[in-house]
């Protein structure tokens, strides 16, 4: 990123200095842009860039050296914009969903589900195989099997969170655009597989958090970003949307997932299959409910009621993947309701 940002300064400052964007900026705008690159870049005199401290020092990656007056040698503008994994991936942290103040609950993710089921947990029907779907004058009828038992809940509104894999395969008497939008609507086959360890990362290579890139199917290593100098951790070993790679993982046994990415990982760390242990692997795509990630495609139609069928789930909000933008779109749902229902 350093390097980036230093040929990128390098490069415009040189533009504005031959007068190739005067018919851009005015010879103030010039002067107060040539500051900004300097900062930007980490620019030397004349507007060179040799490498700056923001890189870090030699050594400093596996030992903490103690060296500051030496930079790390910059890599040329030729390597960096050959490269096929930097070029695709130096935005990634500028994405919304990717900011670097990010927190988490105390326990992981799903102790937001659980708090949810402690304050309605005595609505939740459990172990229930929705079967139909169908409208019905001023409701809805859901019909569902629990314990071999069909049963039929007929209500004003109903709320559909089913993802789309599952959901058009359930009968239902939805419009046509609406049934045409939800057999369409793509979801990645994204995986995820992770290891317990000891916190060689820390210990060996001063890394704290963040997540290394590879251009193998694993995709990225994520560290965890809590319980630093603890003397073990959950190592994400792998993160994989790539269709390719995530569909061959689902077809893999949970054995073969480990052994990979063990494979894979050692390639970034020598010691890590030495290290680490109790490999455990989901691909959503065989998940049977579930039968993909997250949703992908841009949601039209299922944005608005069908009749008194509101639908909501991360798929269909600007946050897809996230629980959040599961929040917002019930949020949007909730809304929709109360306005046709006080009419």
């Amino acid at each position: 990123m350093a390097d980036s940002r230093g040929h990128i300064g390098r490069l415009l400052s040189f533009a504005v200095n031959q007068n190739a964007l005067d018919q851009e900026l005015s010879a103030t705008d010039k002067t107060q842009i040539l500051q900004m690159l300097t900062r930007f870049g980490d620019l030397g005199s004349n507007y060179t860039y040799t490498g700056s401290s923001r890189a870090g020092f030699p050594g400093q990656e596996d030992k903490g050296s103690r060296q500051r007056d030496e930079s790390l040698t910059p890599r040329q503008i030729e390597e960096l914009i050959s490269e096929p994994i930097w070029q695709a991936r130096l935005d990634f942290f500028h994405g919304l969903n990717q900011q670097a103040t990010m927190l988490q609950p105390v326990g992981g993710m799903d102790r937001i589900a659980d708090a949810f089921k402690n304050q309605v947990g005595s609505d939740i029907q459990y172990e229930s195989i929705v079967k139909e779907i169908r409208k019905i004058v001023n409701g809805v009828r859901v019909v569902y099997e629990k314990s071999s038992i069909m049963t039929s809940l007929e209500v004003d509104y109903c709320v559909c969170t089913i993802p789309a894999p599952v959901l058009k395969d359930i009968p239902n008497d939805f419009s046509s655009e609406f049934q045409q939008e939800i057999s369409n609507f793509g979801y990645s086959s994204a995986a995820k597989l992770a290891f317990q360890s000891k916190r060689f990362w820390e210990k060996d290579h001063n890394i704290y958090g963040g997540i290394s890139w590879t251009d193998q199917d694993i995709t990225q290593i994520w560290y965890p970003s809590f319980g630093f100098g603890k003397s073990k951790g959950i190592l994400v070993g792998a993160y994989i949307w790539g269709t390719t790679a995530a569909n061959s993982f689902a077809n893999q046994t949970p054995q073969q997932r480990i052994t990979a990415a063990m494979t894979q990982g050692s390639i970034l760390h020598s010691e890590y299959t030495s290290e680490v242990t109790h490999g455990i692997s989901v691909s959503w795509l065989k998940v049977p409910y579930q039968m993909g990630a997250y949703g992908y495609s841009t949601p039209n139609v299922l944005l608005n009621p069908d009749d008194n069928i509101f639908f909501a789930g991360e798929h269909l909000s600007i946050l897809q993947g996230w629980q959040e933008g599961a929040i917002l779109s019930a949020y949007n749902a909730i809304d929709g309701i109360v306005k046709k229902d006080i009419g």
